[in-house]
């Protein structure tokens, strides 16, 4: 494709989009791609760049028919079969999504977010060793760009963990991330510690129960928001797909909404003079948003875990929402984080050492949270016991919502909305047991995590005998 009318080629506005993303401007850069293609409309890098931003707009139907035209016009290019598979997961259609990933591989057989779709697609089993034993001659290769060894070993460490070849697993992950913090995306600056606890300290500070008692009436009455908050791989993904099972209720996903706008409010709190009619109107866009993915439902959730930063914004703009803070095993789930990678890697998993540090930071931030917000919009409920007694457990949190029972909920395998997480897999799956515990079997590799099994243990002989207390 030559230059466009704007002056630029393909590729030089596909730069300019991937920008502004970062810079949270998704709305702008979805104008510059319809302008771009609205006089190059079969340009297949800037179809398939708006395929992608359309996902993270939660444009999930319209990314599909853009990522099936870019196929329909040039079927050799991998990318665009990618994107197919991974959206054909999120759709909970994983045989389809395993012949999109194998096509990618046959096109550009060094492709390695092919691969890695085709292990979190399914359970990994010995039948599989010729695949592992491409994917670590693949890892290789000489002139591979990062990204891609990256992705390499964090496949290969999913499925020796699926085969329950522990080591070689831990070996795996420890060298993806290695590649990561070593060649972090544009954009992103290595973990500020000092600075994510002068954050923490500044919630703390500022949120209190004075403040809320004085600025409360100042939010909005609607109980639309359903928002699930915690630790990345804490068990959010799950808790979303019970509670979306029920009629009434309408899934949003991971939004980006008060990640984006929390700051710049939390700005004008910290003055000691909220912005009321800043408050208002954002929280009108939200209200919005939320209509938007879901317009037939009286309940919407927001499943942003990182959105426990913001919580003192989010109770003042909407003091009826509810909030659900999902936790799990400490040791599990920084584990999980660190073998799960995201989509959009945040600095803070860059290593154990980072994930333990943010990880006691929120400890730290949910018990203000839980000293701070009414208990009737601040329910805590742990993965564990969802797993082992998912019956009394979702019916506790049907009930916190002010939901009326639903059977649907006790099978949350059968909800067929999108699932764009890491879980993706695990959650079209009946509930299991197997996640439970998982650190038991890469306690000689735990490292920094470890601090936090003595913790535990003396939270649970504390527990035994209250007189230590």
């Amino acid at each position: 494709m030559g230059d466009s009318p704007l002056g630029e080629t393909p590729d030089q506005i596909v730069s300019e989009v991937r920008q502004l993303t970062l810079n949270g401007q998704l709305h702008e850069a979805l104008q510059l791609l319809d302008k771009a293609l609205g006089t190059d409309p079969d340009s297949i890098p800037l179809l398939v760049q708006l395929a992608k931003s359309m996902n993270k707009a939660a444009m999930y139907e319209d990314a599909e028919m853009v990522i099936r035209k870019a196929i329909l016009l040039d079927p050799s290019v991998a990318e665009a079969h990618v994107l197919l598979g991974y959206r054909l997961q999120e759709l909970g259609r994983f045989d389809e999504a395993i012949e999109s990933f194998q096509r990618a591989i046959e096109i550009e057989p060094g492709k390695a977010a092919a691969y890695y779709g085709l292990v979190t697609t399914k359970k990994v089993t010995d039948a599989d060793r010729p695949l592992l034993d491409q994917m670590a001659t693949r890892a290789k290769t000489k002139g591979l760009p990062p990204h891609d060894r990256r992705d390499f070993h964090y496949a290969l460490g999913k499925a020796h963990n699926d085969l329950e070849e522990y080591e070689q697993a831990m070996c795996e992950f420890e060298e993806a991330h290695s590649i990561a913090a070593a060649n972090l995306p544009a954009g992103n600056r290595p973990f500020d510690p000092d600075a994510y606890e002068a954050h923490v300290d500044r919630m703390i500070k500022v949120f209190t129960c004075e403040f809320f008692e004085r600025h409360l009436s100042m939010g909005s009455d609607s109980e639309v928001p359903i928002l699930f908050v915690g630790m990345p791989r804490s068990g959010s993904t799950l808790f979303e797909q019970v509670i979306s099972s029920h009629p009434k209720v309408g899934a949003g996903g991971e939004l980006q909404f008060w990640l984006l706008n929390g700051l710049k409010i939390f700005k004008g709190v910290a003055t000691g003079m909220p912005d009321q009619v800043e408050i208002q109107a954002t929280g009108k866009d939200y209200l919005l948003t939320l209509s938007n993915l879901a317009p037939d439902k009286a309940r919407v959730t927001d499943k942003m875990p990182n959105n426990f930063l913001y919580l003192g914004v989010i109770h003042l703009a909407f003091p009826k929402a509810q909030i659900i803070h999902c936790r799990r095993h400490p040791v599990d789930n920084c584990l999980s984080l660190y073998m799960s990678p995201s989509r959009n890697p945040g600095p803070m998993v860059q290593n154990r050492d980072t994930i333990l540090f943010a990880y006691r930071h929120y400890m730290r931030l949910m018990d203000h949270w839980r000293n701070t917000l009414p208990a009737s919009v601040f329910l805590e409920v742990d993965y564990e016991s969802l797993v082992e007694k998912p019956e009394q457990t979702t019916r506790e949190l049907i009930k916190s919502c002010g939901l009326p029972w639903d059977d649907a909920c006790l099978h949350p395998e059968r909800n067929d909305r999108v699932v764009s997480t890491p879980s993706l897999w695990q959650v079209r799956q009946p509930v299991y047991k197997t996640a439970l515990r998982r650190w038991r079997h890469y306690e000689p590799w735990l490292g920094p995590f470890r601090e936090l099994l003595t913790e535990v243990e003396l939270k649970s002989v504390s527990k035994r005998n209250p007189r230590d207390n």
